[in-house]
């Protein structure tokens, strides 16, 4: 079976650096691929991503050659999600729904993931990827390490936080029953982070509360353009934040509960 673990790396700056770079790489080379897909449907050219890879590859050669810094699937898998966001878009566009074409990736929805495949090699506590070497994760022998295939690594940015999502092919396992404690239901809300039906109550992270209470005391020292422009990146910051703290909580529930039902307000 198919299966995805999700953990935070323990960066140093260093390698804080290359993941900006390599994030920077991937939405580069997707904002790329689209607007030659868009230039070329103008022009009645037929293309799809191979044959756009390899006229990429005769390019970057003398006008991207900070493209060899990364790993190379970063190029491979952007090609790629650009060729499936177009499939995506000519399918809905038959079936009469909204098509959704395809968007070009910018800064200022965050910062982007990118995939890696290949030469990926996992410890108890550190995980290895291609061109950028061993990364310490702040989980303890979660990912998996014995009797699994890895097939990607997604790595993601949320809340000034770093994770690896790693999805590996391992065999079907069988759920044992003998030692589970019945049901556990968990409420996500909005005064309090989440609240279980066992009686235990995760609170929102303060960080929360100090940096609306910053605001509060800027929003009257500041252009009403820039009191957009922080409003935007506040909100977004505070729904990382809670996605954030959100992948915490689940860990800290029991792990002999067999049955986990998380209702939303």
């Amino acid at each position: 079976m198919l299966r995805a673990y999700k953990t935070e790396l323990d960066l140093n700056n260093k390698q804080r650096t290359m993941m900006l770079r390599c994030a920077g790489t991937a939405r580069f080379v997707f904002n790329w691929a689209l607007a030659d897909r868009i230039e070329r449907h103008k022009n009645n050219l037929p293309t799809n991503r191979f044959e756009q890879k390899r006229r990429f590859n005769t390019l970057k050669v003398e006008q991207f050659p900070w493209i060899y810094d990364v790993p190379y699937t970063i190029v491979e898998s952007e090609f790629q999600q650009c060729d499936i966001a177009f499939q995506n878009f000519f399918r809905r566009v038959k079936k009469g729904g909204k098509p959704g074409f395809p968007n070009f990736k910018s800064k200022k929805h965050g910062i982007n993931s990118f995939t890696l495949r290949q030469s990926i090699f996992v410890s108890n506590n550190q995980i290895k990827l291609p061109r950028i070497d061993w990364l310490r994760l702040k989980e303890d022998k979660y990912l998996p390490i014995q009797d699994v295939k890895i097939l990607s690594a997604n790595i993601s940015h949320s809340a000034g936080h770093w994770f690896v999502s790693l999805q590996v092919e391992q065999p079907d396992a069988e759920i044992s029953t003998g030692t589970h404690k019945g049901v556990i239901g968990v409420d996500v809300g909005l005064k309090v982070l989440a609240t279980c039906s066992n009686g235990k109550v995760f609170e929102n992270p303060k960080s929360l509360n100090s940096l609306l209470f910053a605001f509060r005391c800027k929003r009257f020292t500041i252009s009403p353009n820039e009191l957009l422009g922080v409003k935007k990146c506040l909100i977004s910051y505070c729904l990382g934040l809670r996605r954030f703290v959100g992948h915490y909580w689940l860990l800290a529930l029991p792990r002999a509960c067999l049955y986990l039902r998380v209702v939303a307000c």
